[in-house]
Order: C-alpha cells, then sequence, then structure tokens
C-alpha cells in the first residue's frame, strides 16, 4: 500500500473522466484491502458557476461516489479490496467554461510520531504533548487551507469582475466618441452655407 499523506492539488477541467483520472491522464490511487480512504475534499476554485461533477470508482469499475454539479464536497470510505480506485471531475455540462478544482486526499492512517505510540505502554508527558501539538498544527494547515482556497476564490471573482468593468468601459469610451463626433458633424450641417443655383429656361 502506499504511504499515508494528504494530496492536495489543483488541476484545470478535465473533458474525459475516462482518460483524464487524478493529477495526469490514466492515473489514480492505489489502496490496500480495509484500509480507510477519505477524500478529504474538493472545491472548484474558478470558472462558470464554480460547479464540477465528481465521481469515484473502485477497481472493478463500481461507482462509490457521484455527484452533480458540486461546489464543494467530501467523502470517506473503506477499501474493500486491493487495487487503484480512480477518481475524476468532468465539466461536460459546460464545455466552454475553463475550470480550476482543488481537492485533498489521504490514504490510510498518519504513521506515527514516535515507535512507542502503538504500544500498549503509556506515552511520557513530553511525547503526550508533541502528539497533542501535532493534531493542533494539522488543525491550523486545515483552517489555513480553508482560508486560502477561499481567498483564491474571492480573488478569481475580483478579477473576472475587473476585466469585464474594463471592457464595458472601453464599450462606453467607444460609443461615447462616435455619438460625439456624430454630434460635430450633425451641428456643422445646420451651420453650413447652402448655395442654390438657379437655371433659366429660353424662351
Amino acid at each position: 500500500s502506499p504511504k499515508p499523506g494528504p494530496l492536495p492539488g489543483a488541476l484545470p477541467w478535465l473533458p474525459s473522466c475516462r482518460e483524464h483520472l487524478g493529477t495526469a491522464p490514466g492515473q489514480g490511487v492505489a489502496a490496500g484491502s480495509n484500509e480507510r480512504f477519505p477524500l478529504g475534499g474538493f472545491r472548484v476554485i474558478t470558472g462558470g458557476h464554480y460547479d464540477v461533477d465528481c465521481r469515484l470508482e473502485d477497481p472493478d469499475g463500481i461507482v462509490l461516489y457521484k455527484e452533480m454539479k458540486k461546489q464543494y464536497d467530501s467523502f470517506t470510505f473503506t477499501a474493500s479490496r486491493n487495487g487503484t480506485y480512480k477518481f475524476c471531475f468532468s465539466n461536460e455540462f459546460s464545455t466552454f467554461t475553463h475550470k480550476t478544482v482543488y481537492f485533498d486526499f489521504q490514504v490510510g492512517e498518519d504513521p506515527p510520531l514516535f515507535p512507542s505510540e502503538n504500544r500498549v505502554t503509556a506515552l511520557t508527558q513530553m511525547e503526550s504533548a508533541c502528539v497533542s501539538i501535532h493534531e493542533a498544527l494539522k488543525s491550523v494547515i486545515d483552517y489555513q487551507t480553508h482560508f486560502r482556497l477561499r481567498e483564491a476564490q474571492g480573488r478569481s471573482r475580483a478579477e473576472d469582475l475587473n476585466t469585464r468593468v474594463a471592457y464595458w468601459s472601453i464599450g462606453e469610451a467607444i460609443i461615447l466618441l462616435v455619438v460625439s463626433i456624430g454630434q460635430v458633424f450633425l451641428l456643422k450641417s445646420f451651420f453650413s452655407d447652402k448655395r442654390t443655383t438657379t437655371t433659366r429656361v429660353g424662351s
């Protein structure tokens, strides 16, 4: 089984769940039998309505988790057999919008900090303090990740709004320039001298 630990990442939207799995085409996550497999969570950072399809399959192709148009979610299960478990994100309902998805998953439990942590004997006061600090730091990392995702999502929305305002301002400037030039020519036509010529017809 692989070394346990969180594996965060960000990737653009994936057009095909069968061909693009995990962090690269054709990849998944290997897990041992009866091994706890939490999909720590995923969140759409940029693109469209900030939603995406997500699916998780076992080595036999059986769908263990499937959600449509989710902005964020989390899922935990216990592997029933050895093999590669595949998960994918799809954006088929919005193929014209580029999306970025953050995901974080962990296979198995964290390794013990001390060799004596898995023994029946009690931990020393120093070891207990280290374990408590370690758990607190893990919570801090989770909170920091959450706020960084919120900050990235907010920045993306702000940049998108800024781009729209810039394009709208350019359009208004062009329209104002065209209207101003049109008014100048219109006023000029009012004050221009129109010379009329008369033609005499001889009898």
